[in-house]
């Protein structure tokens, strides 16, 4: 199997088993029954532990359980296979998220039906509140045991699907197609994440700047313009993680050490970088907290949330003419694709076979991918540096 596109988790992979060669041969045999067998249990998981979720936080608010909740799981197998999700590997990941959530909708709406026959008036809504949570939760824990089950699979060469997040545009898909159809959608995705998950990030913001004006006297943001949209320079916001004079630190550091100054040189990044404050500044970044003051910048339409990392003037001075024009033909973004695959780990080359191919792949789905996608990327503090 040989997956083709750009880029993106190029799994490792490893012989199946040792083992007789009739086992193996067998295995071969009914690869799809296998992996169909372990993509429906999964599902059949997932929609059990969302039963288990959306009964405790319906309990937790005073409303009535979820009714037949058997029901709803058949319907969610069956959904699943309506669209396509068991029927082969299927295409990219994206893609098969958006036959999830077609699935979804279906489930939601038989289940509907079904459990609004028997509810009085007056509990209609209570219903109807405790099945939107529980789909949303059938949502995102199917995501996240498939794409388990992928790595699993990928692992023994089970799995005959793509194993990138896109692959290679059309040729004669029109760029501009991003801004005239997705534009409007994409915005509202915007602020309707934007301003609650920055409400709720504050009280973070606020501890962050607490420790790091402990740490290190000084201003606890920092501010620096990066080129955005249409090539204009955006103030973006962070918290700060490294030295006041930073400037002073990396310049001496560099003098030092070639090793150090070939690998700025190659990555605009230093993996033991003596300017980052000890413990909160290698905290804050791991974890990315350093990047939730950007929200503001999501909020007033600078950013979007998702999009290619907007970049400094000096690190954008090293890309070709044709592909800064294409990067500043849209919004950049608070995550992207390189966020959730190479990050730190990727060099100009990697940035720049990522962000053609988000933009020339761009969609709503795939936006939405890669938000569930950088949860886990986040708390692995994958190429964080």
């Amino acid at each position: 199997m040989t997956d083709q596109g750009l880029n993106l988790r190029q799994a490792s992979r490893a012989n199946l088993p040792s083992g007789s060669q009739r086992g193996s041969a067998f295995v071969r045999r009914h690869r799809k029954s296998i992996v169909t067998a372990l993509l429906v249990s999964g599902d059949l998981a997932a929609a059990l532990d969302a039963g288990a979720c959306t009964g405790s936080l319906a309990r937790a608010v005073g409303l009535p359980t979820p009714e037949h909740l058997g029901v709803a799981v058949l319907l969610a197998v069956l959904a699943f296979f309506v669209t396509g999700l068991y029927n082969s590997p299927g295409p990219e990941p994206y893609q098969r998220f958006r036959q999830r959530a077609l699935g979804v909708g279906i489930v939601m709406a038989l289940w509907s039906i079904v459990t609004m026959a028997n509810a009085s008036g007056g509990n209609i809504v209570h219903v109807i509140y405790v099945q939107t949570a529980y789909v949303a939760c059938l949502l995102l824990i199917g995501h996240y045991v498939e794409v388990a089950l992928r790595t699993l699979l990928t692992h023994f060469d089970l799995w005959d699907g793509s194993t990138v997040l896109v692959g290679p545009a059309s040729q004669d898909r029109d760029l501009a197609r991003y801004s005239r159809q997705n534009w409007l959608l994409k915005r509202m995705l915007d602020v309707a994440f934007a301003v609650p998950l920055g409400l709720l990030a504050l009280p973070v913001v606020a501890l962050g700047a607490m420790s790091i004006k402990l740490i290190d006297p000084g201003a606890a943001f920092f501010v620096q313009e990066r080129v955005g949209y249409r090539g204009k320079l955006v103030k973006m916001h962070k918290l700060r993680t490294m030295y006041a004079d930073s400037s002073r630190l990396l310049e001496e550091h560099l003098n030092g050490n070639p090793h150090a100054r070939a690998e700025w040189q190659q990555f605009f990044k230093l993996r033991n970088d003596p300017r980052i404050l000890p413990i909160v500044g290698n905290f804050l970044r791991r974890s990315s907290i350093d990047e939730l003051p950007q929200l503001w910048n999501v909020i007033r339409g600078d950013m979007s949330l998702v999009g290619p990392r907007p970049l400094p003037t000096y690190h954008i001075e090293q890309l070709d003419e044709d592909f800064r024009s294409v990067r500043a033909s849209v919004l950049p973004g608070l995550t992207g694709l390189w966020q959730v695959s190479s990050r730190s780990d990727g060099d100009l080359q990697v940035l720049k076979e990522q962000d053609l191919s988000y933009i020339r792949n761009s969609s709503f789905w795939l936006d939405v991918y890669i938000m569930l996608q950088t949860l886990p990327a986040v708390l692995g503090a994958k190429g964080a540096r």
